[in-house]
């Protein structure tokens, strides 16, 4: 009897921990997005001035795959759920 009840809670303990990972990847996925979303609303950059196009460019690159963070961390999330969730 010892043997199945530590079996049993050490699977509810793991399902725990793949809840406590999961909940807050998808969380973080939909507010990076939305964060970087609201960031990124007006992409001609209109309310900044620049001494050349060189730079709007370079900050544009430097900047624009922030905005693929979102769904990156989602796949990934997915990915997890996928593997450790259903087998």
């Amino acid at each position: 009897m010892g043997r199945a009840a530590a079996a049993l809670g050490a699977g509810a303990r793991r399902q725990a921990d793949q809840v406590a990972a999961i909940v807050p990847a998808a969380l973080g996925a939909v507010a990076v997005e939305a964060i970087w979303l609201f960031a990124f609303r007006d992409p001609t950059l209109a309310g900044l001035e620049f001494t050349g196009d060189g730079w709007k460019a370079l900050l544009l690159a430097c900047y624009l795959p922030l905005l693929l963070w979102g769904p990156l961390l989602a796949a990934v999330t997915v990915a997890y759920y996928r593997r450790r969730c259903r087998g």
